[in-house]
């Protein structure tokens, strides 16, 4: 499997236009169906739980990335 298939679906695009504007990728299906998933998962979010649940949802997720970037910031 080459790299450019393991890509996000926005960068894939952006890499193979090369930087030609007229270039149109060809994940539209892939951006509508992972635009449903999180608007489905945050509205799941605020009726279950309101505004604290998505807040606590964002933190969680965060988190992962926010030692990554201390572990960075120790490296330089």
């Amino acid at each position: 499997m080459s790299a450019s298939r393991q890509l996000p679906c926005g960068l894939n695009s952006s890499l193979r236009a090369q930087g030609r504007p007229d270039a149109s990728g060809r994940c539209g299906r892939g951006r509508y169906v992972w635009a449903l998933a999180c608007g489905g998962v945050a509205a799941c979010l605020l009726l279950a739980g309101g505004l604290p649940a998505v807040q606590t949802a964002a933190v969680i997720a965060d988190l992962p990335l926010s030692v990554v970037m201390l572990v960075m910031c120790c490296g330089i």
